[in-house]
Formats: C-alpha cells, sequence, structure tokens
C-alpha cells in the first residue's frame, strides 16, 4: 500500500502565511475604503451647493481669488466642491491619483509597523472610523491634515528628504484648497523646519535653509499660477477664520440629533490623550522627535474640536469622531514601543468612543453602494463625451422670461446666496467678493462687498431675497452693502421670493451725520435722538475672562435681541458681536430705547408692522458686566 508523501508545516511558518494573506487583503480593503466613489458630486440648490457653484463660476470666469473672490474655499477649492463643468476632469483624476498614492504609501508602512493581528484590527477600524465622515469637503481635509502629519512623523523618524516633500506638498495644496486649515497646516510646516535646523539632521542645517527658502517661495510663485492676491488672500481667510466663532457658532442641542454624549466623548478623548502625554512627559524631554510629534497631533485634535463643536451640528460633531482615532494612532505607530502603553490605551478609548458614532454612517447596503460607485467612478472615468451641465432647467428654478429678457447679457449677483439660478439659467456672473451673505462674518468683509458695489466693476443687476440663517434677523448682515444697494440700484422686477435691481448711473446721494456716541453698561438705559431717514447704530461689546477663554476653546457666549414692533407683538433673533461692531441699520422713529445691554434697533420683519421701536439685548453670561460699551448712531 503506497504511503502518501507528507510534507511538515511549520505552524508559525502557516501562520505567518496566513497572516501576511489577511494584512494584503485588509490593506487593500482600506485602500478601497478611502478611495473616491465619486468622479462628480450632483449639481444641487440651497445654500451649501450655491458656493460650490460659485466656486466654479469664479474658476470659470478667472476671477481673482483674494480680490475678487474671498471665502474659505480657494482656488484649488474645486477638488473638493468636483462638480461637473468649469474643470476638466484630468484635474480630479490627477488629484485622486495624488491622494491615493500617498494613503497607498502609509498603508505599505504600516504593513512593516504592526507587528500583530490586533493592531492590524485596530488600524482597520481606524480606517474605517476615517472613511464614514460624511461630507466629501471635511473628509478630504482631514485626509489631507492626516496626510501631512503621517509624513513629518516619518521625516523626523527616519530622516528622509522624500517624505519632507509630500508634507510640504500636502500643505501647500491645503493652503490652496481649504485656506483656513491650510494656514495651520503651513504654519506647521514652518515649525517643523525651524525644529529639524536647531536639532539638525544628517543633510544639515544649509540644506534646510536652503529647502525652507524653495518651499516657501514655491507657494508665493504658486499664487501667480493659480490667479491669487496673495496679500488679500490671506487677509481675508484670517478674517473668516477669527470672526467665525463669532459668526457661525451653533450651540449643542440646537440640532435635535446633537447631545451632550457627543461632547462628553469629546471630552474624554482628549483627556485621555493629555494624561498619556503627561505620563510619556519624563522620557519625552530626551525624545524630541516623539514630543513634536504629540504636540502636533495634540494641535490636530484641537483643531479638529474647535471644527467639530464651534458649529454643533451633527455633521460637523460627526467630523471629529471620524478622525480623532487616526491622528492619536499615528503618534503610538511612530513613538518608541518600550514607551507607547499610555498612549496606546488612549488610541483604544478613542476608538471605543468614536467608533459607535461613525459606525452609525455606515450598514452593509452603505458599504456596498460605496464599492458600487467605485465601479462608476471608474466608467465615468474612461468615459470619451465631454461631461457637460445639460438638460432642462428644473421647476422652480427657471427665471421668468421677462427676467431673462430684461437681464439678457448683463453681469449679475445674488443676495443673500441662492447662486444655482445663475447656473441654471446661464446668466453672466459677477459676484461680490464674499460672494454669500451669511459669510460677511465682519465689518472688514461687509466693506470688500460694499465696494464692488460702488466701484466701476459693480455688477449690473442683482436678483435680491430676504433670508438669513441660524434666526439672523436678515438685515444684520452686510449693512454697507444694502447701503450701497439703496444707492447704486433700483428696484426694476419683482418675482416670487425676489427683487431684480439694476445699477443706475445716478446714484442717490448720502450725507451722514453722527447723532450721539457714549458708552454704557448692561441694565442702562440708551436713549437715541429722533432721526429722519436710515438710522445706523454700532456698538462694540466685550467678552469677559470666561467668555474670552470659552471663545478661544469651545464656543462664545451666545447674544439673542427682542425686537419690539409698533403693535407690541415681540421677536427674538440671534445677534453676531462682530457684525454688531461694524453697525446695523434702523427705520426711522421718534424715539429709540435700547434697554439692558444697549445693542441696536433693527428694521422690522417684511412681512410685519413698519417701524420697530425698541430692541434688548440678553445675554446668558461671558460679556464684561462693568466695562462699558461703545455705542455711535
Amino acid at each position: 500500500m503506497a504511503v502518501p508523501l507528507q510534507i511538515p508545516v511549520s505552524t508559525a511558518a502557516a501562520r505567518k502565511a496566513i497572516y501576511g494573506v489577511g494584512s494584503i487583503v485588509v490593506l487593500v480593503t482600506m485602500l478601497l475604503l478611502l478611495a473616491p466613489f465619486q468622479l462628480f458630486q450632483p449639481v444641487g440648490f440651497g445654500l451649501d451647493p450655491s458656493y460650490a457653484i460659485g466656486i466654479h463660476l469664479a474658476v470659470q470666469n478667472h476671477l481673482r481669488f483674494g480680490r475678487d473672490f474671498v471665502f474659505n474655499f480657494g482656488p484649488l477649492g474645486f477638488l473638493v466642491t468636483r462638480l461637473p463643468f468649469a474643470v476638466d476632469k484630468v484635474a480630479y483624476l490627477v488629484w485622486d491619483a495624488y491622494l491615493m498614492a500617498n494613503v497607498a504609501f502609509i498603508l505599505w508602512y504600516l504593513s512593516k509597523a504592526l507587528k500583530t493581528p490586533q493592531m492590524l484590527a485596530l488600524a482597520f477600524l481606524a480606517v474605517l472610523t476615517l472613511s464614514s465622515t460624511p461630507v466629501i469637503a471635511y473628509a478630504v481635509e482631514n485626509l489631507l491634515l492626516l496626510i501631512f502629519l503621517f509624513m513629518v512623523f516619518h521625516y523626523l523618524k527616519h530622516d528622509q528628504v522624500v517624505p519632507l516633500i509630500l508634507a510640504s506638498l500636502a500643505s501647500g495644496l491645503a493652503f490652496y484648497i481649504r485656506p483656513g486649515i491650510g494656514l495651520a497646516m503651513l504654519g506647521m510646516m514652518g515649525a517643523s523646519l525651524a525644529y529639524a535646523w536647531v536639532y539638525p539632521r544628517r543633510h544639515g542645517r544649509k540644506f534646510l535653509a536652503g529647502y525652507g527658502a524653495i518651499f516657501f517661495l514655491g507657494v508665493v510663485a504658486s499664487s501667480f499660477v493659480l490667479n491669487t492676491d496673495l496679500a488679500g488672500y490671506v487677509l481675508g481667510t484670517l478674517h473668516l477664520n477669527t470672526a467665525f466663532n463669532d459668526a457661525m457658532s451653533l450651540s449643542l442641542g440646537s440640532d435635535p440629533d446633537a447631545g451632550p454624549q457627543y461632547l462628553y466623548g469629546a471630552l474624554t478623548i482628549i483627556l485621555l490623550f493629555g494624561l498619556g502625554f503627561l505620563v510619556d512627559l519624563r522620557w519625552l524631554r530626551s525624545r524630541t522627535d516623539a514630543l513634536v510629534q504629540y504636540l502636533f497631533a495634540g494641535a490636530f485634535i484641537l483643531l479638529l474640536f474647535k471644527h467639530g463643536f464651534v458649529r454643533a451640528d451633527v455633521f460637523h460633531l460627526i467630523t471629529f469622531f471620524t478622525a480623532v482615532p487616526a491622528a492619536v494612532g499615528l503618534v503610538v505607530v511612530f513613538a518608541p514601543p518600550e514607551h507607547n502603553r499610555a498612549l496606546s490605551r488612549a488610541f483604544v478609548a478613542a476608538l471605543v468612543l468614536s467608533f459607535p458614532v461613525a459606525s452609525t454612517l455606515y450598514s452593509l447596503d452603505t458599504i456596498q453602494a460605496k464599492f458600487t460607485g467605485l465601479g462608476a467612478y471608474l466608467a465615468r472615468a474612461v468615459e470619451t463625451t465631454p461631461d457637460a451641465l445639460d438638460g432642462p432647467v428644473p421647476a422652480g428654478h427657471r427665471l421668468p422670461d421677462r427676467i431673462l429678457k430684461t437681464i439678457g447679457d448683463g453681469s449679475v449677483d445674488v443676495m443673500p446666496w441662492e447662486i444655482s439660478y445663475v447656473l441654471t439659467n446661464r446668466l453672466h456672473y459677477d459676484p461680490r467678493p464674499v460672494i454669500q451673505s451669511y459669510t460677511a462674518y465682519d465689518e472688514y468683509l461687509d466693506t470688500l462687498n460694499y465696494e464692488k458695489y460702488t466701484s466701476d466693476t459693480a455688477p449690473e443687476f442683482v436678483l435680491y431675497s430676504v433670508g438669513d440663517i441660524d434666526n439672523r434677523h436678515p438685515f444684520f448682515t452686510e449693512s454697507k452693502t444694502k447701503l450701497a444697494l439703496l444707492t447704486r440700484y433700483r428696484v426694476v422686477d419683482r418675482f416670487a421670493d425676489f427683487l431684480l435691481f439694476r445699477r443706475t448711473d445716478e446714484p442717490v446721494p448720502v450725507s451722514e451725520e453722527v447723532l450721539s456716541t457714549g458708552q454704557a453698561r448692561l441694565g442702562e438705559t440708551i436713549d437715541l435722538d429722533a432721526a429722519e431717514g436710515l438710522l445706523y447704530m454700532a456698538v462694540d461689546t466685550h467678552y469677559d475672562i470666561l467668555g474670552s477663554a470659552a471663545r478661544l476653546v469651545y464656543q462664545p457666549p451666545s447674544l439673542n435681541v427682542t425686537v419690539q414692533f409698533e403693535d407690541g407683538t415681540e421677536k427674538q433673533y440671534r445677534a453676531i458681536k462682530t457684525i454688531l461692531s461694524g453697525g446695523c441699520w434702523s427705520t426711522r422713529s421718534s424715539t429709540r430705547s435700547i434697554r439692558r445691554s444697549c445693542i441696536l434697533s433693527i428694521l422690522a420683519e417684511p412681512a410685519g408692522p413698519s417701524g420697530a421701536s425698541s430692541s434688548r439685548r440678553r445675554t446668558a453670561g461671558g460679556f464684561n458686566r462693568s466695562s462699558p460699551m461703545s455705542w455711535s448712531g
């Protein structure tokens, strides 16, 4: 009887082979999870889809960013909005290839660094959590930041030039995509080069000095290629970022789907990361590279927290939890194995607290749809027909024929935000720099728009409707711009909820007179002199120490103004500190009494009684009750 040949197989070798095959499958799955599954985003209507349209129209019309266009997205912002017009799809394909090449490099490195199935499983959960970011703009922003962190950490640990170049490229691209986060990344890039100069690498200080000069000159030179006024771009971004806290904060609980458990979970993660830092501080003093990695990851986590919890709706909140495990995990990967126990616990805790939040967006159907989308992506990528925005104008978005005939080939802007009308009706878009009213967070940004409307390049027509977000009164925002609209334009038609303004060659003359100025404290009453015409009142309020601290690390104190109309009815609106300091309009009235924190009288509701008799500012704390507030009207 023949005896079958038996080949002894080492149990350890078999396990190693199984782990090798399994790790390849897991790593490929991780790559696919982070891959783009839509070549184009659909064109939509409303507030957010309209700013996406505005970005593409700005590129199409060769507007100069930082001068003609001042917004939260830069000249490469179309790489995030990804609409099927104004940009060749090759740009999207190259961008996606760049991102996936970086992700593949990171995963390849992880395959070498992760030695056990348990570590690989945790990495997979972190990637699955990251891939569940619901808003593509935030997903790309966080991915780019994580790529940057990885490349900096890799450079500091292995002293290789290629990761340094890739980190520089990521920060430069971020600056021209999302200038707010891009400025932070450029700052971290500069700090990385400065640190490497203080603690020299093998390439020496001369190399670093030369490389740093070339890098920052490259950022500047890119502004010419990308049609960007660099000084205006940076200044506008600083104003947008600084006033965002005051203008766009949304308290926790305003969104019924966003409860306090999100804040508790986030603070727990930050606390555990901080405790890990304190536990490791002794050895970090002698391992400065690891210290820098800790600090950079901590800065990223704080940026995530501010981004998620200043405007605390569910989409912003989830963004924190989808990205924070990966940020903590990167520090674990690069920390010395003998010293990363406390940090490893923080990483596991971040996963435990974040995964349930992120997984609410996932189901088997969702995952299947994503992989199906990859097939559709590839199909569109090889299409030979040009991509265009064709088809009939959607119902409700076609302007009346008489309006289209009046406008003709004239240039058009839209207030407050529905730019989709410009695209769907094929109008010539010539916007004010801050393209949506709610984004004119302070006087500087409002002045940019005012100067556009009073210049020789002002649009010939303005489609205007009344509206604002977050229960703001519609006449709080863009006060100066509305003055230009009233004096430089006249109404020539109306339809639905819109007025059509046309620029006039005979502006209405405006005479300004300061009726009164002064200071007041909370609880005092201000009586304003009677005046004919429009009354404009500006008030500077001051945060107290607790209010300033809350604004820095979380949210500023909220402000509300209660408007009392002539028939005795009242309505409460949200008021914005940075907008009030620039001034707001009021109607004519014989007497105006501002009580408690004495801010302003405002225009009455468009559909309500004419003439607002008084308004009262209420605050729950955080504003200085002893320091006088300056006002003028």
